[in-house]
């Protein structure tokens, strides 16, 4: 962000205060942290008002990069201390600080499973925007916090399953495109109506709507087609990116070959030209994202060829991150095997598949469970619940199945507790697929006469993730 004029030469008072109450929130970290931050942060205090403002960002940058969730919590009144409004000048330094630390939260939950920090963005935004005056103050800064503010209610909206968050990112993206066009501000313009993009396609998933998805898979074909290929090449990359992603969305609902040769396609082309080495982070969203096609292209093929090659593409993914590294892209990778993999062990009756998905959700579920995120807990643990029904099935072990029908329940009254239609009517299916399995076992045990596959006429379904 561009370093504001300041008229006023007492507003370097107002900017150490401020930056001196983001410091006094830290004092729970390590002494040798704190101790580097004051050492920084001292240095920034020290700087001339145009350079702390253009220096700001990073610093405060750091500290939010080495907080723990917790920490991140203590945060929220100092984003509500940050703006100051004596007078224009000090209201508008006030709001670049407090903006860039909403940017840093943003950065911080992109790498890690955060919605405390999503929700502290939110609210920082929200207090920025309240009475009308950033935009008669500073236009351009105004739709940079309305982008900002969509982007936090998208991932909320995504990771609660809210369509009201959803409704209000939209009209929060919508607000800061009138006045980032493609011609006053082409990059701004680009990130934007792509972040508006990835929104219609969580509508969709959502709201089962194929309408929505079409309009955003329009979106992409129309930035791809307007925006200069060599002056923004790596953001077209990721424009392109998360249109295979889409397609792949839209073949989920339509249930369409087409749309997923399609996605497969656009994605395929996409790792020709990123670097494993170079960019693994993005290379390895791409990887996930094909290997989401793949899967539901074997649920409407049914070549299981294709799930296979989907567990290698989230291997491929897992490859090059780390828990420690990007702990995000991990959990989604590892979550999107283990369901691969329980369809390998379904179809193929693979029981080595079938401990490897057991093994890895166990682990995501530690993870998910240190990092307070129950929600997603209840995800992963109907990925395992389906893999101890299967392997209950394949090992006729009734013991396993009831365990699976335990944990059906309990994950199906969290889905309840959320109004997640999507996942319950997944663990409800499955959990009517088990139950029957175990009744017929149950009859085998006690008469050899085995009551015909009710539950292999109906196709089990899992959860999968792709990466936008």
């Amino acid at each position: 962000m561009p370093a504001t004029k300041l008229k006023n030469p007492n507003i370097g008072f107002h900017c150490a205060a401020i930056l001196h109450e983001v410091r006094s929130l830290f004092v729970t970290m390590s002494e040798a942290y704190v101790a580097n931050f004051r050492q920084r942060l001292n240095h920034l205090l020290h700087l001339k008002h145009a350079q702390r403002e253009k220096y700001a960002f990073g610093y405060i940058q750091e500290v939010v990069r080495g907080a723990s969730i917790v920490e991140l919590k203590e945060i929220g009144p100092a984003l509500n201390e940050l703006v100051l409004s004596p007078s224009d000048d000090e209201h508008l330094v006030s709001a670049n600080l407090r903006l860039d630390c909403c940017k840093a939260l943003i950065d911080y939950a992109e790498h890690r499973p955060a919605l405390a920090a999503l929700h502290l963005v939110a609210n920082g935004c929200r207090a920025m925007l309240g009475d009308g005056t950033l935009k008669e103050v500073d236009e351009g800064l105004w739709a940079d916090t309305q982008n900002l503010l969509g982007i936090a209610l998208c991932e909320i909206g995504e990771a609660e399953n809210d369509p009201t968050a959803l409704d209000q990112a939209l009209a929060a993206f919508d607000a800061a495109l009138t006045v980032r066009t493609d011609k006053s501000a082409p990059l701004d313009w680009l990130l934007t109506v792509s972040h508006k993009a990835g929104l219609l396609v969580a509508q969709g998933k959502i709201g089962r709507s194929v309408e929505k998805t079409e309009e955003a898979i329009e979106i992409y074909r129309h930035i791809i087609a307007v925006t200069d290929p060599i002056a923004m090449e790596d953001h077209l990359l990721s424009v392109q990116n998360n249109l295979g992603s889409a397609l792949g969305s839209k073949g989920e609902l339509t249930n369409s070959e087409s749309d997923f040769e399609q996605s497969k396609e656009v994605l395929l082309s996409v790792l020709e030209a990123r670097s494993m080495t170079l960019d693994p982070t993005n290379w390895a969203n791409t990887q996930i994202n094909l290997g989401t096609t793949l899967a539901g292209f074997a649920s409407a093929s049914g070549d299981s060829d294709h799930i296979r090659d989907a567990c290698r593409a989230f291997r491929s993914a897992l490859s090059v991150t780390s828990e420690q590294q990007a702990p995000r892209v991990w959990a989604i990778a590892s979550g999107n095997l283990c369901s691969a993999l329980n369809e390998i062990g379904e179809i193929e009756g693979d029981l080595e598949a079938l401990a490897e998905a057991q093994e890895r959700g166990v682990a995501l579920v530690d993870y998910y469970d240190r990092q307070s995120l129950t929600y997603d807990v209840a995800r992963v643990k109907l990925t395992i619940a389906d893999t101890h029904s299967i392997l209950g099935q394949k090992t006729k072990d009734g013991h396993l199945l009831e365990q699976a029908t335990d944990l059906y329940y309990e994950i199906m009254q969290e889905f309840e507790k959320n109004s997640d239609q999507r996942y319950l009517e997944i663990a409800n299916k499955n959990m009517d697929i088990n139950i029957r399995a175990h009744i017929e076992l149950t009859f085998e045990e006690f008469n050899n006469d085995c009551v015909g596959g009710h539950g292999d006429t109906l196709k089990r379904q899992g959860p999968k993730h792709g990466l936008v």
